[in-house]
C-alpha cells in the first residue's frame, strides 16, 4: 500500500494528535498504573505496566469552541478528571487536564475515555512557537485557533501498550529509544512510501512531533508511529474483507435464503428480519445484534455483513432454540409456534478479521467427489459458523488447459501434468503428476461448472475465497518449448520417483516465470473473477535447491509479482507448512518473506495448537498470520484432540506483544469427525478462555443442542456430568500419532503399539452411555456418536491385544498365539457390523460418489480406482511412507482390506512358529501387497450405500459380549 506524499503531513499530524490523547489518558498520579478493565472487543489483551509519573502537556479536544472559553472552563472546573463524569463536559466538548484513572475502575479507563473523546471531538493543535509542558495540570498554554478535523475511525489497536521502556524518562533511554525506533520506522516505511518522499517524511515527522511534545513524549510518539504504520499494513486486508459491489439488499436476501434452507421445513422464515448495517462496528470487525421486535413475535438480526448475519442466526439457533447444524446432520428444534424470546439485546463482535476454513488437501480427502447439493450444505455450514475466508480450489486445473495449449504443449503432455482426482491437491502444491490419471475432459468441464456455482454462492453471502495461482511448476516438456530456459527439478516426493513426482520448476530469475505465471493467474481471474486472495505454495514438503538468502527471497518475489500483474490488489495466502522442516531457520524464513510488502501476505500458521511457528519467526516478521487448529490428518476418523489447548492458546497468541495475528481458523485435512472439537474452536472467534465452571455450562448447552428433540425435552445433570468428564478424558492430547489406529496399519511384528493411559475410565464412560442409550433412540446424532465411541472401544481392545500377540510369537506358543489372533479378528468383525449400521461409516457411499462422477465405464473405473487407492496404499508399492495415511474406520474397508491383511500376517507368523525360523518378511510383504492391498484396489465389488441393522441393538450385544 502506497501513501501519497500529499497525505504524509496530514497523516503524521493525525497520529500525533491521537498520541497526545492516548498519553493524557494513560498518565497516572500514582507510581503504579494497572489496566484492569475489560478491553473493547477486538483489541489485544493489555499487559500490566509501571509508568513514571511526570507532568504532561494534555491534548485539548474541542468542537468549535474558542480558546478563551476553554481556559474559562478550566479555571472554573479544575478539569482534573473530566472523563470520570463525561456528561458534565459534553456541552463544551473540552477535555483538558492531567487525567487520573482509579485503579479498580471498570467504567472509566484510558481506553474507553479515549474512544469516547476521539469519536466525538475535533482537535485544535497547540501553537508551535509557544507550546510548553503543562505544569502539574494547573495551567494551559496558548492554543491555536484553527480546528483540524480528526477522522472518526477509532482504532482500538492503536492503544496497545507494547513496551515499558518508552515510559522511562531518563535521557539515555530516550536517546537510545528515539534513534532506534526512528530507524525501525523508516525501514518499514520504505515498503509503503515512494522513495523520493522518504527524506521529506522523516523531516516532517521529526519536526512536527518535536514541536508538539517534550523529548520523553517524542520517545513514546516514535514508538506509536511504528505501531500505527504496522497497523496500516492491514488496511489492504480490511478493504478486501469489506462488502463491496453487491447491494445491501442482495446480502439480506442471501441470508434469508439460507435461513429458509436451514429451517424452512420447521418454521416461518418471515419471522426473521435481516438488516445489514455496515456501520455497526467502526473497525469493520464482523458484528451482529439480536433482539425481538413486533411485540416479541419476530427476531431482528442486525449485522454489518452477510456472514455476520448468518453467524448471528446460528447463535440464536444454538443458544435460544437448542438447535445445531453439523457436518453429520441437523438437529432443529423449531416449530410453527412463537419464536423463543431473546429477552435482552445480544451483541457479539469477532475478535479477529479472519475466520479461515479448509486445507489444500481437504479438497482431496473430503470434497473430491462432492456434487452441488453437498457443497451447498457445506457452504451453509460455513456461513452459520461465521467463516469468512475459504479456499476455492475446485477446477484449479481448468485454466491450465488454455495456458499450456497457447504455449505449445501437446494434449498428452498436458494430461500427464495432472494426477487423478483423488491426488490433485498434491499436484497444486508441486508434489505429484500423472499418478492415477489422466483426467478426462469431462472432469475439467464438470469441475468448472461446479466451481462457478460455489463461487456464486460465496459472493452472494460475502465469503471471501482464495483462488489458485502460479507457484512455478510446469510440465516436463517445458524444455522442448524453451530450450534456453532456466529450470530445476523438484526432489522425489515420498518415494514416488520421478515418474510421478520431481516436477519441473521455472527458475524465478528467468523471465519465463513471470510470463507463464501471470498468464495462468490472468486466466484464473478471467474464469472465476478477481477475488483479491490467492494461494500459492512452493517447497511443500520439499527442500529448496539453494539456501542462498537472495535465492529464497527472489523465489517468493517472483510468485508475488506474477500475482500483482494479474490483480494489483492481490493478497497472497500461503500455508506455513513448509516451515516444519529444519531447513527453515529464522534467517532463511526472514529472507524468504522479505520481498513481499507487509499487508499483502497472509500466512496460515497451519498447526498452531501443536507446532506453532509464529513465535519462532517473530510473528512472521510483521506479515499477517492466522492461528489455525489443524487437528486431523488424512481424514482419519478416530476420537482425538486437545480441548484444553484450544481453549487457551488462541487468546495467548492474541496477547503477544507486537504480533501480527489477524484471525483464527480450522485447517483439518479431512472433515466428518470429532465435531465437538470444531464446534468449540469456531466459537473461539468471539469467546475468551473458559474456566471449569464455564466449560461445564458450555457442555450442558452443547448436549442440549446436539441431542434434544421433541421426544428428548430435557437432559439430566448426571448425563452432562458424565459427558463433560468423558470429553475431558478423550480430548486431552494433541499428539497426532493418536490419530492413527493400530488395526488400520499394515501388519508387522514391529508396529508401534498404541496405548491409552486412562482406558479403564474410557470403558466406564462407554458403559454409562450404553446403559442410558434407550433414552436417546430418537436422536440420530446421539446414535452417530455412540457408534463412534463403541468403535473406539473395539479399537482399544484390539490394540491392547497386539503386545500380547507379539509376546506369544516370541515365546513360540502356537496355541496361545492362535487364541489371541482369533480374538483380534473377531473384534474386527464386530467392528465391521457396528460401522455398517450407520450411514456415516460406509465405504459404499465414498465409492458410489466417485463412480457417479464418471460419464462412461472407463471414467467410472478410473474414479473408483482413485477412491480405493487414496484410502489404502495412497501411492504405489514404493511409497511406504504414506501407506494407510488416509485410513478410515469404515464398513467394507474392515471386511475386505484390514481383516485380509491381518489374516495374511497371522498366517505368516504361525508358519514361522511351526518352522522355528524367522518370518520371511519379503514373502509377507509380497503377499500383503498382492493378495490384500492390490486385490482390494482393483476389485469392483459393490458395497451398501445404506446402513444395515439397528445400531443400538448391535452396540448392546457387543457391550454384553465383551463383559465391559
Amino acid at each position: 500500500m502506497l501513501i501519497s506524499s500529499e497525505n504524509n503531513s496530514k497523516k503524521l499530524q493525525e497520529l500525533a494528535i491521537k498520541e497526545a490523547t492516548r498519553i493524557a489518558r494513560n498518565s497516572s498520579t500514582s507510581p503504579e498504573y494497572s489496566e484492569t478493565s475489560k478491553r473493547p472487543v477486538g483489541t489485544s489483551l493489555v499487559r500490566r505496566h509501571t509508568i513514571t509519573t511526570m507532568p504532561i502537556s494534555a491534548a485539548c479536544l474541542v468542537e468549535k469552541t474558542s480558546v478563551n472559553e476553554i481556559n474559562r472552563k478550566i479555571k472554573t472546573t479544575g478539569c482534573q478528571t473530566p472523563c470520570d463524569s463525561p456528561s458534565k463536559y459534553i456541552d463544551t466538548k473540552a477535555y483538558v487536564g492531567s487525567f487520573t484513572t482509579p485503579t479498580n475502575s471498570r467504567t472509566s479507563t484510558p481506553l474507553r475515555r479515549a474512544e469516547t473523546v476521539y469519536k466525538k471531538h475535533t482537535y485544535i493543535p497547540p501553537d508551535e512557537e509557544s507550546t510548553k509542558p503543562f505544569q502539574n495540570g494547573k495551567s494551559l498554554t496558548s492554543v491555536g485557533s484553527t480546528p483540524v478535523k480528526v477522522k472518526n475511525n477509532f482504532n482500538t489497536d492503536f492503544y496497545r501498550l507494547c513496551s515499558d521502556t518508552f515510559y522511562d524518562n531518563s535521557e539515555n533511554n530516550f536517546n537510545n529509544n528515539f534513534n532506534g525506533s526512528t530507524n525501525s520506522i523508516f525501514f518499514k516505511l520504505k515498503q509503503q512510501l515512494e522513495p523520493e518522499h522518504l527524506d521529506d517524511l522523516q523531516s516532517n515527522a521529526t519536526n512536527h512531533v518535536s514541536n508538539l511534545f517534550d523529548k520523553w513524549l517524542i520517545n513514546s510518539k516514535v514508538f506509536l508511529l511504528e505501531i500505527k504504520f504496522s497497523n496500516c499494513y492491514n488496511t489492504n486486508l480490511q478493504n478486501q474483507l469489506k462488502l463491496k459491489t453487491k447491494s445491501i439488499n442482495h446480502y439480506e436476501t442471501a441470508v434469508k435464503d439460507l435461513i429458509n434452507r436451514i429451517i424452512g421445513n420447521y418454521h416461518d422464515v418471515n419471522d426473521f428480519i435481516v438488516i445489514i448495517d455496515q456501520s455497526l462496528h467502526p473497525n469493520h470487525l464482523d458484528t451482529f445484534e439480536l433482539e425481538m421486535v413486533e411485540n416479541d413475535e419476530k427476531l431482528l438480526i442486525k449485522a454489518n455483513s452477510g456472514i455476520a448475519a448468518t453467524w448471528g442466526f446460528n447463535y440464536y439457533l444454538k443458544y435460544y432454540t437448542n438447535s445445531s447444524v453439523f457436518w453429520s446432520g441437523k438437529n432443529i428444534n423449531l416449530n410453527n409456534s412463537n419464536l423463543p424470546i431473546v429477552s435482552q439485546k445480544v451483541r457479539i463482535t469477532s475478535k479477529d478479521y479472519v475466520r479461515f476454513y479448509q486445507n489444500i488437501v481437504t479438497y482431496s480427502y473430503s470434497y473430491v467427489w462432492w456434487d452441488w447439493n453437498r457443497w451447498e450444505y457445506e457452504i451453509d455450514w460455513m456461513a452459520l459458523n461465521g467463516i469468512n475466508m475459504v479456499y476455492a480450489q475446485t477446477a484449479a486445473e481448468y485454466p491450465w488447459l488454455k495456458v499450456l495449449s497457447d504455449l505449445g504443449f501437446k494434449q498428452e503432455e498436458i494430461d500427464n501434468f495432472f494426477p487423478g482426482p483423488a491426488y490433485l491437491a498434491w499436484s497444486r502444491m508441486g508434489n505429484l503428476k500423472k499418478f492415477a490419471g489422466p483426467l478426462p475432459q469431462s472432469w475439467h468441464q464438470d469441475q468448472l461448472n461446479l466451481q462457478l456455482k460455489i463461487i456464486k454462492r460465496y459472493n452472494e453471502l460475502g465469503i471471501k475465497y482464495v483462488l489458485p495461482s502460479f507457484s512455478g511448476f510446469v510440465p516436463d516438456q517445458i524444455t522442448r518449448l524453451f530450450p534456453y530456459g532456466n529450470f530445476t527439478k523438484a526432489e522425489d516426493w515420498h518415494g514416488f520417483n520421478c515418474t510421478f513426482s520431481c516436477l519441473m520448476m521455472i527458475d524465478p530469475l528467468d523471465p519465463l516465470f513471470i510470463k507463464i505465471g501471470s498468464a495462468y493467474n490472468k486466466e484464473v481471474i478471467r474464469l472465476f473473477g478477481a477475488s483479491g486472495f490467492y494461494s500459492a505454495d512452493v517447497f511443500n514438503e520439499m527442500i529448496p535447491k539453494s539456501s542462498d538468502l537472495e535465492y529464497l527471497a527472489v523465489v517468493n518475489q517472483a510468485v508475488y509479482e506474477s500475482l500483482r500483474i494479474a490483480d494489483e490488489k492481490a493478497i497472497w495466502v500461503m500455508q506455513g507448512w513448509l516451515f516444519n522442516d529444519a531447513f527453515w531457520n529464522s534467517e532463511r524464513v526472514k529472507a524468504f518473506l522479505s520481498r513481499i510488502p507487509l499487508g499483502n501476505l497472509i500466512i496460515l500458521d497451519l498447526y498452531s495448537e501443536y507446532i506453532p511457528h509464529y513465535e519462532q519467526f517473530e510473528s512472521y516478521f510483521g506479515h499477517n498470520f492466522v492461528w489455525n487448529m489443524l487437528h486431523n490428518f488424512g481424514g482419519a476418523n478416530s476420537i482425538f484432540g486437545d480441548i484444553d489447548q484450544i481453549n487457551i492458546l488462541p487468546d495467548i497468541a492474541r496477547a503477544l506483544p507486537n504480533n501480527s495475528m489477524v484471525g483464527i481458523g480450522i485447517t483439518m485435512e479431512g472433515i466428518n469427525q470429532n465435531e465437538i472439537i470444531y464446534d468449540f474452536m469456531l466459537e473461539k472467534t468471539w469467546r475468551s478462555s473458559l474456566n471449569e465452571c464455564e466449560f461445564s455450562d458450555w457442555i450442558l448447552k452443547y448436549t442440549h443442542r446436539r441431542y434434544s428433540n421433541s421426544n428428548i425435552s430435557s437432559i439430566d445433570s448426571q448425563f452432562n456430568y458424565q459427558y463433560k468428564n468423558f470429553v475431558k478424558l478423550v480430548y486431552n492430547h494433541n499428539d497426532h500419532s493418536k490419530n492413527r489406529q493400530l488395526f488400520a496399519k499394515r501388519p508387522s511384528i514391529n508396529l508401534n503399539g498404541e496405548t491409552f493411559t486412562n482406558v479403564k475410565d474410557f470403558y466406564k464412560y462407554w458403559h454409562y452411555f450404553v446403559e442410558i442409550s434407550h433414552q436417546f433412540k430418537s436422536s440420530a446424532l446421539f446414535k452417530y456418536d455412540l457408534v463412534d465411541i463403541s468403535k473406539e472401544a473395539l479399537r482399544w481392545m484390539f490394540s491392547y491385544l497386539y503386545p500380547e500377540l507379539i509376546n506369544e510369537w516370541k515365546e513360540s506358543d502356537l496355541y496361545k498365539f492362535g487364541e489371541v489372533s482369533s480374538k483380534m479378528i473377531e473384534i474386527l468383525e464386530d467392528m465391521e457390523k457396528l460401522l455398517g449400521s450407520d450411514e456415516h461409516y460406509l465405504l459404499g457411499k465414498w465409492l458410489n460418489m466417485a463412480k457417479l462422477k464418471g460419464h462412461d465405464l472407463n471414467e467410472k473405473n478410473l474414479y473408483e480406482f482413485n477412491a480405493r487407492s487414496q484410502i489404502t496404499l495412497w501411492g504405489t508399492n514404493k511409497t511406504s511412507m504414506v501407506f494407510d495415511y488416509a485410513a478410515k474406520a469404515w464398513s467394507g474397508l474392515i471386511e475386505d482390506y484390514y481383516i485380509p491383511r491381518w489374516k495374511i500376517f497371522f498366517k505368516a507368523v504361525e508358519k514361522s512358529i511351526i518352522r522355528g525360523k524367522p518370518i520371511d518378511v519379503e514373502e509377507l510383504v509380497e503377499s500383503l501387497l498382492v493378495d490384500a492391498e492390490l486385490a482390494f484396489i482393483f476389485s469392483k465389488k459393490e458395497y451398501p450405500t445404506r446402513p444395515i441393522g439397528d445400531s443400538f441393538e448391535i452396540i448392546k450385544k457387543i457391550h454384553s459380549k465383551y463383559g465391559l
